[in-house]
Formats: structure tokens, sequence, C-alpha cells
């Protein structure tokens, strides 16, 4: 079978040329497979097409070859990501805990709204998008067993053959079979049966690490990562972390506000950083 592998951050390639990165990944959860990619370019003014896995020619941890033209990427449909507040279901008008006020005129509360993702160009609300660090738990042990790293298909049905996943910054990675998948969502991956460690070897850091700081030798995005990884109150959220001349932005969704203002506080105490901003949404 021939297979690709597809990794977050991995270079896509129009012909011989880069033509940008692999943002996010579009997986069917009825059949277990990748439908799409997102191609992104740019850093701070980012454009991003969605393009049809049957595109790809070729797909290896060094690089994604497209068969399509860079004029012809472009052409493709955009990418967006929003996201919608919408009143909850089953609210119907009226009084929310209505009380009367000092003026007494009634106080009808705060109408009850709800949030959800929106993701442009992805063709069926029923896809599940994949980002880069999206969190897999063990639905048995209710426990976090790392962030996705890796998706290994069929390169001719797009069936989800492997899942690599990467267990802490500098941790084994762990291969599951699609098997053991229960489901697959934005922010996180529920798995059961999780298979064992591949290899035996622990990989070293690049340089030893003092005391509680992340060696100094990683990329600064990275430190922040692990950072967060390793910090009790951001362990198990879904947060994507983009740096850019010492600036760090922070996106995904957490589970509440104490979670959101620790990830900034946690962000902002790692050297190198010179600003923090906080993109994360809290989930309702």
């Amino acid at each position: 079978m021939d297979i690709h592998s597809y990794q977050w951050g991995t270079d896509v390639y129009c012909g011989d040329e880069i033509c940008g990165k692999l943002s996010r990944v579009v997986v069917d959860p009825k059949r277990g497979a990748v439908t799409d990619l997102v191609v992104e370019q740019g850093v701070l003014k980012k454009k991003a097409w969605v393009v049809s896995q049957r595109h790809v020619e070729q797909a290896t941890a060094d690089g994604i070859w497209l068969d399509l033209s860079q004029e012809e990427l472009a052409e493709s449909q955009p990418y967006r990501r929003r996201v919608v507040e919408e009143v909850a279901p089953g609210y119907s008008g009226g009084s929310v805990g209505g009380s009367p006020t000092s003026l007494g005129v009634p106080d009808v509360g705060a109408i009850p709204m709800v949030s959800h993702v929106v993701h442009d160009g992805v063709a069926s609300d029923e896809m599940r998008v994949l980002k880069q660090g999206v969190m897999v738990r063990d639905a048995v042990e209710d426990k976090t067993v790392g962030k996705l790293k890796q998706v290994v298909v069929d390169a001719e049905s797009g069936e989800i053959a492997q899942l690599t996943v990467q267990k802490g910054l500098l941790g084994e990675d762990i291969t599951l079979q699609p098997t053991s998948v229960l489901n697959y969502d934005e922010d996180r991956i529920m798995v059961q049966n999780v298979g064992e460690p591949v290899g035996t070897e622990v990989r070293e850091p690049l340089m030893a690490a003092t005391g509680d700081q992340p060696a100094p030798s990683l990329p600064l995005h990275s430190r922040v990562e692990q950072a967060l990884d390793e910090d009790p109150r951001t362990r198990d959220e879904a947060i994507e972390v983009v740096e850019q001349n010492g600036i760090v932005t922070l996106m995904g969704e957490v589970k509440n506000v104490d979670a959101s203002h620790a990830a900034q506080e946690i962000a902002g105490q790692q050297p190198g950083v010179v600003s923090v901003q906080n993109g994360l949404i809290v989930r309702r």
C-alpha cells in the first residue's frame, strides 16, 4: 500500500517551488479518512486554501508535493476559521432570571448565547478539521495521551492507517491504530486501547534545562508549548502557539477563563517573549 504521511508545518510544494505549509487536516469521521488539506501561506497576514487529498502526489516528513501550480492553488477554495455566536437552543425570548431594578424596570438578564466554530471552505460541517497539537485523550483512563503529531493514510483512498502521538515535547512517540479512535473533534481525539511507544530510546534534549525552565536551545514557540504542557492548569488544553519576533499569539479553545489567564501568564514568563496576544476562546 502506498502511503502519505501528513505532519503539521511540513512544506508544501507546487512543482519545485514551496507554495505554503500544511496547516490543518480535514477528516471524515464516518470513513476514518483524510479528505482535504489546508495549505497556508504567510505569517501575520495569512492566506489559506482547501486542497483535496487527491491532488497529493507524494507526502513525507520532508515535504508534500501537489499536482497543482501556484496559480491553480490560488484558485482553490479559500479557507477561514470563524467563531460564531448564536442564541442558545430553546430560548424563545422574554425574561431570563428577571428581577426589578432600582429604577423599577424589570431586569430581563442576558440572552443566553452559545458559540461554535465554522470552517469556511470545508465541504461539510460533519468534517473534523484537525490543527497542530490537537490533544489525544484516553477515554478509559480519562487522561491525556499526548498531542497528535502525524497522520499516515492510504495514498489512494485517504483512509487513515496510523496515528502518531507525541508524549510531551521530548517524549516518546506512540503509534495508534485507527480502530482505537472513538471520535475525532477539533480540540481533542478520544481513544481507547492505547498502543505501546515506538522503540524504547528516549530522545535527549538539545541542551540540558536548568530548574523547571525548558531547554533554552529550543525555538521560542516550542519552549512556550512545553511550558503549557508541563503546567497542570493548561496541560489538557488544546492551545496553538504562534511566535513572530518575540510576540506570542495563543490560539485555540480552553475550558474556562482561569485556563485562559493561566496560559497567558505562563507564556509571558518564558525568556524571549516580548508580549502575549491572547486569542483563546472559552468553551461554553
